[in-house]
């Protein structure tokens, strides 16, 4: 876990105010999921985005079990200082510590707040409380839109407003930061990060409409010596071109809800662009559920597409080059898939939601599954249980 200036600045500020607080109002909040998952198949892994290990027909508890605690103290009437850390499986195939909150507020009047610090990355619908089990429907977010933005947090600061226009209620904020990703295979920096977005709610309605930008680097030892084999053949452009060192990445995010009496729809429509070999894709889903007591079924279809070219002719397939021009195609051919899923949801008590999800897979090769064997393309039937918990 690294610790940005940033951060360390905002927890340096909380320990100096360690003098007080005894004296402040201090509230702990936590949340946890255990969860197993379970496949028909041995030859590819199901994960959550950048997960490098995952559940197979042995069942996995990594793939969705998480326990996360937040506290919140007052500092003055203005001023306040936040914590998060979660315990999960992230990037490494263990379970590990991350902080992905730790700033300080200030409230600036009614409308206006600035926070500074590692902050919430506000790219999708329910980013603020994705990671809590028990505030969703789903037991995990579809990997299909989700997945394409794997980031929770940004190291710098955002503005939040709150404020009206007749009936309708509506939230803002605009954020600049950076961060950083150790991921499985690469590394990955994300610089110049800035974004915004807008919540507008009317009785059971709310919509939501946002946009990042960042200047993006990726460090991949298969890219980086596939990257190196085009310049030594003489394919200077074209690996120029696929280069991904701070190039300009793009998200746009809509996203509805619908919470009227019993019924539950919700939906999201993504698209994120990279000018280097990461493909630009298209995610969307919608989920549907019905409350019936303390039960609640849902359904959910998500898809993600590859907009971008998924094939390349500049180096030719003859002789000694053959390698090279399959694996540029490799490289920037992207992962497709569809899920289809089916679920119920039961309140067996308070702050305890009991879930069983049921996913068929339908990906183009691996699609976003993870350790596939050479050749894989096969449709997989994914079943998760899991038990929310919130106090």
């Amino acid at each position: 876990m690294k610790v940005s200036g940033v951060q360390g600045a905002v927890w340096a500020a909380l320990a100096l105010c360690g003098g007080t607080a005894s004296a402040a109002e201090v509230n702990v909040s936590g949340f946890g999921t255990a969860g197993i998952a379970f496949t028909d198949t041995d030859d590819a892994e199901f994960v959550r985005s950048s997960q490098p290990v995952g559940a197979d027909s042995s069942g996995d508890v990594g793939v969705d079990s998480i326990a996360g605690i937040q506290a919140t103290t007052r500092l003055t009437d203005r001023v306040s200082g936040t914590v998060q850390v979660l315990v999960r499986r992230l990037y490494d195939p263990g379970f590990e510590l991350d902080v992905p909150m730790a700033f300080i507020k200030v409230d600036l009047n009614e409308g206006f707040a600035v926070r500074i610090g590692r902050v919430p990355a506000p790219l999708f619908l329910v980013s603020d409380f994705r990671q809590v089990g028990y505030a969703n429907t789903w037991i995990r977010p579809p990997i299909e839109v989700y997945g394409q933005a794997p980031l929770d947090s940004v190291d710098g600061l955002d503005v939040l407003y709150t404020g009206a226009a007749g009936p309708v209620s509506l939230n803002g904020q605009a954020f600049y930061g950076k961060t950083d990703l150790d991921l499985s295979t690469s590394d990955a920096s994300v610089r110049k990060f800035w974004g915004v977005n807008l919540n507008a709610s009317m009785g059971p309605v709310t919509l939501r409409a946002g946009r990042a930008q960042s200047r993006l680097s990726l460090d991949s030892a298969p890219a980086n010596s596939l990257l190196a084999g085009l310049r030594q053949a003489g394919f200077t452009a074209l690996a120029n071109e696929l280069s991904p060192i701070d190039r300009e990445s793009t998200f746009t995010a809509f996203g509805a809800l619908l919470d009227w009496n019993n019924l539950i729809v919700q939906a999201e429509a993504t698209k994120s662009t990279s000018d280097s070999f990461i493909p630009d894709t298209s995610g969307r889903y919608g989920l549907v559920g019905y409350r019936m007591g303390e039960l609640t079924p849902f359904v959910i279809y998500a898809e993600r597409e590859v907009d971008s070219a998924r094939t390349s002719n500049v180096v030719p397939q003859v002789g000694p080059l053959i390698p090279l021009a399959l694996g540029v195609n490799a490289l920037i051919a992207g992962a497709q898939q569809d899920t289809s899923s089916v679920g119920v949801r039961w309140d067996a008590a308070d702050s305890v939601a009991v879930k069983f999800q049921y996913d068929y897979i339908d990906p183009e090769g691996a699609g976003l599954l993870a350790n596939a064997s050479t050749g894989f393309n096969e449709s997989v039937n994914v079943f998760s249980l899991a038990v929310d918990v919130v106090f």
